[in-house]
Order: C-alpha cells, then structure tokens, then sequence
C-alpha cells in the first residue's frame, strides 16, 4: 500500500518521461501536481503570465529541443484560453503534452465545469482523460507515446478530487520511451546521390537548404562542398519585395540579393 496521492504519482510518471522544465499559470486544479514536479523532481517551473502563453512557450520548446514540451493549465476558463496555442502546436507538429486540470468528478454542479475533450478535439490535439486511479498511469503514457509517435499536442485531462485520492498500489512506472519502436537506418538511393552531386556540380552557386531552422544557441556551421566550390546553408529564401528585414539570411545587403537573383542565374536549391 502506497502513501502517495495520485498527485505524487503523476508527477513521479512525468519526471520518468524526461520532463526537465514545465511551462504552468497555477489554479485551484494544476498547483498541486505543479508544486510536486518542482518540489520532489527537481523540475524547472516557468511562469507564464497567460495559459496561451505557457503552451505557446512548450512549442517552441519541443520544436527547439526536439523533446517533449509541457505545459500546464487549470479548469474552466483556465483551458479554455490555450486553443490558439494548440492549435498552432498541432500545425507545426510539436510534440506537446498538456496538464489541464478538470472539474471534480464526484461533483453536482461546478463553476468551471465544461466538456474539454470537443474543443481539443477541434485544434487537432489528442484528447486523453484520466478517470480512474487503476488507469492513471497507464493514460500518462498513452499521451507522451501520442505526441511522441503522432507528433501533435496531447491534452491530459486529470480531474480535481481525482488528483487528491491515495494512489493504492506501488508507483510502478514503465515510460513511453522504452514502448517507441526502434528507428532503422535508411540508407539513400545510389542513384539519387548521383543526380544530387551531378547537379551541385553543375551549378555555378549551389545553394543548400535543409531542416527546419535551427536554435538561437546553435553553433553556426557553413557547408563547403569542396575547396573551389563553396555552398551556403540558408534556412530559407527570402526575396527582397517580399521581406525587406531579411534577419535569418547572412545578409540583406543588395550583392547578397543580387547572388541568388534571377538575373543572376538562379541557383538549383536541394532539399
């Protein structure tokens, strides 16, 4: 028999997926668990001063981490403001998982009471609730393996007096890592790889785009195909009519424009 709540449990199992930091505006039904993952895990607690923006804040964690981010969020009106913030997560394909608390269970009537599953559900998020103890653990799991193999934002509704029961078994946990299958190693077309030299050799300003951008900490590493042929790696293309504040380009002086204009012969962009 455990001393724990299902409180402690839950925040034992999100510490077991890896999490380090959680982006959280605390209410009456996300503080205590908030309070734990901080308290007996070590994890790093952001304040936002808006729940759109701690999900907002999550996303872009996960998309510059590549980690899940997570955020938190309590009941009624507390949920209700992060749909904008799912639903660019679930465009951009950020793995995210949510902490919403919900109204009790056992309770007649609630204030904040208001069905949480239709509006994830309309962003393109995951919907997980937990509704018993036996399955808590086992829905802290399914919503991290969702957003990791799915690559969306996952909902995980836990309700208040729900969170405040004795969690009666040990807190055994298996993470959703060790469920991921193994990622195998694909080894590109020969044929492919010939066409991609015989084209990079034939341009005469071979331009290489790959990824999607990468962090502000990132160290800068510029691409040289070979010693008499130098390639740049940009994240993106960027026209001067269509973006005078060029920030992301080495540099928005018109010889750099000029270098990738059309009257200048356009160079071949390999993705």
């Amino acid at each position: 028999m455990s001393d724990n709540q299902v409180t402690d449990v839950l925040a034992q199992a999100f510490a077991a997926e890896g999490v380090e930091v959680l982006f959280t505006l605390m209410g009456d039904a996300n503080m205590y668990w908030s309070a734990a993952m901080a308290d007996n895990h070590g994890v790093r607690l952001i304040h936002a001063r808006h729940e759109h923006c701690a999900v907002a804040m999550a996303d872009f964690c996960a998309r510059a981490t590549g980690k899940v981010g997570v955020a938190s969020v309590t009941c009624g009106p507390g949920y209700t403001q992060i749909m904008t913030a799912l639903t660019m997560a679930a465009r951009g394909n950020a793995p995210v998982v949510v902490f919403a608390g919900d109204a009790p269970l056992g309770a007649s009537w609630y204030v904040q009471q208001i069905d949480q599953a239709p509006l994830a559900l309309a962003t393109g998020a995951c919907f997980v609730p937990i509704r018993t103890v036996d399955r808590a653990l086992d829905n802290v799991r399914e919503a991290f393996y969702l957003a990791r193999t799915e690559r969306r934002p996952v909902v995980l509704s836990v309700p208040l007096d729900l969170q405040k029961e004795a969690f009666p078994y040990l807190p055994d946990y298996t993470p959703s890592t060790d469920l991921l299958p193994r990622q195998q190693v694909v080894m590109p077309d020969p044929a492919l790889v010939d066409e991609v030299v015989r084209m990079v050799a034939e341009a005469q300003r071979p331009v290489v785009i790959g990824g999607r951008g990468r962090s502000g900490r990132a160290p800068r590493r510029g691409w040289r195909l070979s010693p008499r042929r130098p390639a740049r790696c940009w994240r993106r293309l960027c026209w001067p009519r269509a973006c005078s504040t060029a920030t992301h380009l080495p540099s928005t002086s018109p010889a750099r424009f000029r270098a990738i204009s059309p009257a200048n012969s356009l160079p071949r962009a390999i993705w």
